[in-house]
């Protein structure tokens, strides 16, 4: 299948709203090993038992460096991370701080930066690709122009099933392999980002969300063809509406329901039989940039 289908739904996900909830108490032992964590959790947790942290959060971090990796931790793990990962980690802060620095410093870090990367981490017991993605992630790296992202073993079983045609090359990936296939990762979802007009960030957490959680119908038709046939013109409005709702929320939805007072008629009634839901929804994007353009101008 072919991920291009859902290009809207994609480009409207809220990523940077995406938040979790992790408690203070999940922390406590690391506490005990690490001097410095209770007094940095006393004010990053400000006395409340538990913290939300957005992805906005953290990219919108201010602190030092040793917050953000924090934040990123606490984000990405909020029940905790497996054994001592947490404290092992901890344990080599100060080189994290500077290898990130200094990767953040340069102007076109390649391929060669990434691999002198990937040594320094082998070096910290409990950091892999899952955790240090992260980190590059939200510290907005790029390697050869393509902006890292995240991949952990959630989307790596996804790439193995081969279930999006547009990700087949990365099917022989795994865990154990992830880390030479990062870059192929970043550089496929780079120019597929490119080609569906939205960010890498928006198909990286549609893959996280919907990934293999998506089934074809058996005779792998188009929804909007299928579910037209046999359907008048009040029912398919209806069924695309539903399918509207879903991609943009209730005020597009009204927006879609918004009757045309010249012709008297209710916008896209005269949906075509057997329109694809791709075409579908790029008119009503249309239509909505057009109404945003009106309310501007007034």
């Amino acid at each position: 299948m072919n991920i291009e289908r859902y290009k809207l739904l994609i480009s409207s996900l809220p990523v940077r709203q995406q938040s979790f909830t992790t408690k203070r108490r999940t922390w406590l032992k690391a506490e005990s090993s690490i001097e410095w964590l209770r007094e940095f959790n006393n004010e990053l947790f400000n006395n409340e038992e538990s913290l939300n942290i957005s992805r906005r959060d953290i990219f919108d971090t201010n602190g030092s460096t040793r917050e953000f990796i924090l934040k990123t931790i606490y984000w990405g793990y909020p029940r905790g991370m497996r054994g001592n990962h947490f404290v092992n980690i901890l344990l080599n802060i100060e080189i994290l701080e500077t290898t990130f620095k200094d990767l953040k410093s340069k102007a076109n870090p390649t391929s060669k930066d990434f691999k002198e990367l990937t040594q320094i981490i082998k070096g910290i017991s409990g950091l892999h690709l899952s955790t240090y993605s992260k980190l590059l992630y939200f510290l907005g790296i790029k390697f050869n122009n393509n902006p890292c992202l995240i991949l952990d073993q959630r989307l790596i079983d996804v790439f193995a099933s081969e279930f999006y045609g547009e990700f087949s090359s990365l099917s022989r990936i795994n865990y154990s392999n992830g880390e030479s296939k990062y870059l192929d990762y970043l550089d496929i979802t780079n120019k597929l980002s490119l080609d569906l007009q939205t960010q890498g960030e928006n198909i990286e957490q549609f893959l996280f969300i919907f990934g293999n959680n998506l089934k074809m119908a058996e005779s792998h038709e188009d929804e909007s063809l299928k579910y037209s046939k046999g359907l008048s013109v009040q029912e398919r409005l209806q069924y695309m509406t539903q399918l509207t709702r879903k991609a943009y929320g209730k005020r597009y939805d009204e927006a879609l329901l918004k009757r045309n007072t010249e012709e008297k008629k209710v916008v896209f009634m005269s949906a075509n039989e057997g329109e694809s839901l791709k075409d579908f929804f790029i008119r009503v994007d249309n239509y909505k940039k057009e109404q945003d353009h009106k309310l501007s101008s007034k």
